[in-house]
């Protein structure tokens, strides 16, 4: 009878835990700490903080290292300010959902009942599409920030940076509307426009006052008060080369609402217990629900992604030079916080699946579908170009600089000759970059697209990538070269009856000045990067834009010219055949220029 009893006590006792709760996981802070010095040392990392959060409980929080090296600052939870970039894309998305439901707004509401001004463009997308990334809108991130510290007072609200932003760009969307997850600056600005909008001030005072009111983010709020407190410091962020920090530039966006996220650690641990805890429940239903995508995809918050069998929303950021991560994994309510002032991505990586190691046991790296028959993926092979790249800035450089190689074999293919093995129907994963490749076919089963990560490739011609862009530059090269022996060899022959010296003069510039354009196509194509974009570091690109014209001037005259040179018998067909293909190469970089926008 007393065996009876106390087997029903068992029973009510496990039947009465809170049902969606997991039991909650320990750490060992010796083990954790061994775990985060060996990827300090292993990844060079001058600091580094790592939060973990599990049923509204806090089971480690703690920072490692130096916040600066010169002078010396020590790394903390509470002191310590982390620039952690697009993780504002989270906090812009929460407060607008909190404003969606105070006024009754539904997802699936169109966005242009509630904005003005400029904004016509935007009157069939939805409040859904804007906070899942599904506008078909790339981001647009010419210009879009200054090498000076956030700490100070804006130079402009973001009010005013919005409205030159929607000024200066048509931003029509490069794919249709509800068809691929597309993450863009553009939709976080909206939804920051939004914001203002619906609550009737400008972002920075509504994000201070729901920062501190709902999540008690105390540092975080006092950045957009711009009451920071003097004995708060801010996160030095380092290049790391041959083992050597070196000190980077300050970062400050123009755009809060998509692109930066001032905050501390301890402030992360607080908002993380605040989401995992029971009482909220409302605020979890509205950011981790599945609104896109079945293996991966997006919430209203976040992007979904596996580890193992867990299903993780996560989401990444940084600035140049310093690196940070927020995921939550709803299932397990369990959130996981950490950021280092260096840009190296894989030791984000490597800690995240050491945690979720040490609490949940996911395997090291994800397994390939067992079959006696893989599936082919020959129709795979080809060579891809992002999508979300803008027409409308140099960005759209991206779409040459930026295109893949992907080889399709059996049971896997490669892409830039990096294996990515097949673990579900259409995914694809890659251990050595611990990364996801997502194949789209349409309604016909023909190949529509390639999603890896972030961005959506779509195949290209061979007249299109990036082999024959490269040849046809190659072709001017030779025949500039060619153009500049001739001139050494056959200087005294070149001149031309009546008009003399004029034809090897205008030519001789002509090439000159070809010889320079080619050379800064070279430098800024060398040069070019996502952080050179942003800052507007364009120096060598404007180099190619006046030089561009340069060579447009100098066209119509070094043709004039030829043509008479051609009369005269002194000028061989080589020669002239030399000029003549010179002068279409020329022609061509021109229009090449023009496709991607270096002259106007």
């Amino acid at each position: 009878m007393k065996n009876f009893i106390g087997i029903l006590m068992a029973f009510i006792l496990i039947c009465a835990q809170p049902i969606g709760f997991s039991q909650t996981s320990e750490i060992d802070p010796l083990e954790m700490e061994a775990i985060m010095n060996r990827i300090m040392v292993t990844h060079y990392l001058p600091g580094l903080t790592l939060s973990v959060v599990q049923d509204g409980n806090s089971l480690y929080e703690e920072a490692f290292g130096r916040a600066a090296l010169q002078p010396n600052l020590p790394f903390t939870t509470d002191k310590t300010l982390i620039q952690t970039g697009a993780i504002g894309k989270v906090f812009t998305s929460f407060a607008l959902l909190d404003l969606m439901v105070a006024q009754n707004i539904q997802l699936d509401d169109e966005i242009s009942v509630y904005l003005e001004g400029p904004f016509d463009k935007f009157k069939d997308l939805t409040f859904k599409n804007v906070l899942t990334h599904t506008t078909g809108i790339p981001s647009v991130r010419m210009n879009s920030a200054y090498r000076e510290l956030p700490l100070v007072t804006q130079k402009k609200p973001f009010s005013e940076e919005v409205a030159s932003f929607f000024d200066a760009y048509e931003l029509n969307p490069v794919i249709e509307s509800d068809r691929y997850i597309m993450t863009s600056n553009v939709n976080s600005i909206l939804a920051g426009v939004l914001i203002e909008s619906l609550s009737k001030t400008s972002y920075e005072a509504h994000m201070a006052n729901f920062l501190e009111d709902e999540f008690a983010m105390t540092g975080a709020a006092s950045f957009y008060k711009q009451e920071v407190k003097s004995d708060m410091a801010l996160l030095q962020n380092y290049a790391i080369s041959g083992g050597r920090s070196e000190a980077l530039s300050p970062f400050r966006t123009k755009f809060l609402a998509s692109d930066d996220f001032i905050t501390t650690t301890n402030d992360m641990t607080v908002f993380m217990e605040k989401i995992t805890s029971k009482a909220s429940e409302s605020i979890r239903e509205r950011v981790f629900n599945r609104q896109f995508g079945v293996y991966t995809g997006r919430s209203n918050a976040f992007s979904i992604v596996h580890f193992g069998d867990l299903e993780v929303y996560i989401q990444d950021g940084g600035i140049p030079g310093s690196t940070a991560r927020l995921l939550f994994i709803p299932e397990k309510n369990f959130g996981l916080f950490l950021a280092y002032n260096t840009n190296d991505v894989a030791a984000r990586t490597e800690l995240t699946r050491q945690v979720l190691q040490l609490l949940f046991h996911i395997p090291e790296s994800e397994k390939g579908i067992e079959t006696d028959k893989p599936e082919q993926f020959d129709q795979l092979t080809g060579i891809y170009a992002p999508v979300n790249a803008t027409p409308e800035t140099l960005e759209k450089l991206t779409k040459l600089i930026h295109q893949i190689k992907v080889v399709g074999d059996s049971g896997k293919i490669t892409i830039d000759k990096i294996p990515y093995i097949q673990i579900q129907d259409r995914f694809f994963y890659s251990s050595e970059k611990d990364q996801l490749a997502e194949v789209h076919v349409d309604a016909e089963g023909k190949l529509e697209a390639l999603v890896i990560g972030n961005d959506v490739y779509q195949k290209v011609s061979v007249f299109r990538n990036f082999y024959m862009e490269v040849f046809l530059m190659a072709l001017g090269v030779f025949f500039n070269v060619a153009a500049l022996f001739v001139f050494l060899r056959k200087w005294r022959d070149m001149k031309v009856n009546r008009i003399h010296d004029t034809p090897r003069t205008v030519l001789l510039i002509f090439t000159l000045v070809n010889s320079a354009l080619l050379m800064a196509i070279y430098v800024a194509a060398s040069q070019y990067g996502f952080w050179q974009v942003i800052y507007g570091d364009m120096a060598s690109f404007k180099a190619v834009r006046y030089l561009g014209y340069a060579a447009i001037v100098m066209w119509l005259p070094a043709f004039s010219m030829l043509k008479r040179a051609r009369q005269d018998f002194r000028w061989t067909s080589g020669m002239t055949f030399v000029f003549m293909i010179q002068c279409f190469t020329v022609l061509s970089t021109v229009l090449w220029l023009y496709a991607y926008n270096f002259i106007l």
